[in-house]
């Protein structure tokens, strides 16, 4: 499954105009963050491609690092207005879809970065929200709009 992941991650940098390759970066985290991330990625993402569930995975992960979102995966996850799902905190209604997100979770943290992809921002194609104004639009990715 790791072969995979890393074969997707690849080609999910080569579909970014980048030739580098993915680099090792563990993301400190608890348990309790990979199931966080998995839950952001399986309400943001679930209907998305597995290209576009890694694009959402890394933006939360760079909000995290840019230590202006939280101090923890789960907090940036949870910070005030930032996920929509948040707000009115949906169940989970496909087992295997969220199982799928935690894998996708636990790889990203576990140490797969993705360079040259720097968006912090994101949103679906469905909405134009009043934030974006001042935003640079990275990659459409499936459903959602890239931004840095």
């Amino acid at each position: 499954m790791k072969k995979l992941f890393v074969s997707a991650v690849i080609l999910f940098c080569s579909g970014l105009g980048s030739a580098t390759q993915p680099y090792l970066q563990p993301v400190k985290h608890s348990k309790a963050d990979i199931s966080c991330l998995a839950d952001n990625i399986y309400h943001e993402a679930r209907g998305e491609s597995f290209r576009g569930q890694l694009a959402v995975a890394q933006v939360t992960i760079n909000r995290f690092l840019s230590n202006k979102h939280g101090k923890t995966i789960c907090a940036t996850v949870h910070e005030r207005k930032q996920f929509s799902w948040t707000i009115k905190k949906p169940r989970v209604r496909d087992l295997r879809r969220w199982q799928d997100s935690y894998t996708v979770a636990q790889f990203m943290l576990s140490g797969t970065q993705l360079n040259n992809f720097p968006a912090q921002f994101y949103h679906t194609c469905k909405v134009n929200p009043q934030w974006n104004r001042d935003k640079r639009v990275l990659q459409t990715i499936n459903n959602h709009i890239f931004y840095k």
